[in-house]
């Protein structure tokens, strides 16, 4: 453990959190367009005490689930680090973070809007959980650098966290023409 990590423990876990949201996106092709630990406002006009701004887009092809899914797995991905870090229950963590659960609410409404079922909306959510964990899981040492470095600077550009991830995980982040792509 650093040592700031021992002054401001609250700090720690959410520079863990937006660090994991950061991951979870650049892993599923998402782009980053910063991280903050600076409290503020949302564009919803919220108060919030951090975030992890990402700019989700459909890729052309790409069908509803599968948009739908990658934008929960980003979700998820802050809850999810957070509880791997701190030896949490995922499923706590999810249900204390409410501007996550919305966000995730909002996903399962616009798939009900394209037309899936009920039980297909499950299924999707389930997987996006489960892709949550297993890029936590892989991505740590990834997850721990951006953390650190957004603990120290409080704010970081999307660039930053992606030199970061490349950094520390070459071979998983690699740089197209778009910025950082994932296998």
């Amino acid at each position: 453990m650093i040592e700031s990590q021992s002054q401001d423990p609250k700090l720690w876990q959410r520079a863990i959190h937006e660090a994991g949201h950061a991951v979870a996106a650049l892993a599923r092709g998402i782009k980053v367009l910063g991280a903050s630990l600076q409290p503020g406002i949302s564009l919803r006009g919220v108060p919030i005490s951090s975030s992890c701004d990402i700019d989700i887009q459909r890729i052309e092809g790409e069908s509803y689930s599968d948009a739908g899914k990658r934008a929960m797995t980003t979700y998820y991905g802050g809850a999810t680090a957070e509880a791997l870090f701190f030896d949490e229950c995922p499923i706590r963590v999810i249900r204390r973070q409410k501007c996550d659960r919305k966000k995730v609410r909002k996903c399962v409404e616009y798939l009900r809007s394209q037309g899936l079922s009920d039980c297909d909306v499950k299924k999707c959510r389930k997987q996006a959980f489960e892709e949550a964990i297993y890029l936590v899981e892989k991505l740590r040492p990834v997850i721990w650098a951006i953390a650190v470095k957004l603990q120290y600077k409080h704010t970081l550009s999307g660039p930053e966290i992606e030199n970061i991830a490349r950094s520390v995980a070459l071979t998983y982040f690699t740089m197209d023409d778009k910025g950082v792509s994932a296998p």
